[in-house]
């Protein structure tokens, strides 16, 4: 005895994403696919470009505001110390930070007031990197 089952015949075959006889099949097509897969080839390195970009800028961003602090203090202990009228004034940061280097230099400015510079070095990625800050300090005469 021969029995039939109906839901395996061919004519009554459907897509299990269909539910109703000639319905149509929903889902994505092979074209639809290979668009998606080429936009996202164009669109994702750009993407990883740019946050790679930006984490850089915002590495490069802390670096500075360290080095801004360091050649503040730097600056203040140099006054309140009058160590700023060594003809030499040079060094780095050790024991905290021996990576980055200071010098200062005591230039004439107008009377008797001369210009103080204190400039920090430091080297990223390969590249050396400065920052200067200035300011005016009163003298009884100019030197």
């Amino acid at each position: 005895m021969k029995t039939s089952h109906p839901q395996f015949e061919i004519s009554n075959w459907r897509s299990p994403r269909t539910s109703r006889p000639g319905e149509r099949a929903t889902g994505f097509t092979l074209i639809e696919l290979l668009t998606a897969i080429a936009l996202l080839a164009v669109v994702l390195p750009a993407v990883v470009s740019a946050i790679n970009l930006a984490l850089s800028a915002g590495g490069f961003a802390r670096e500075q505001a360290v080095a801004t602090a360091l050649a503040q203090d730097k600056m203040a202990q140099l006054l309140a110390e009058t160590q700023w009228q060594q003809p030499t004034m040079a060094g780095d940061f050790s024991p905290d930070r021996p990576d980055i280097r200071w010098q200062g230099q005591l230039q004439d400015w107008n009377g008797t007031l001369r210009q103080l510079d204190v400039t920090v070095t430091w080297v990223s990625s390969s590249r050396q990197h400065s920052l200067t800050l200035s300011t005016l300090v009163k003298t009884e005469e100019a030197q």
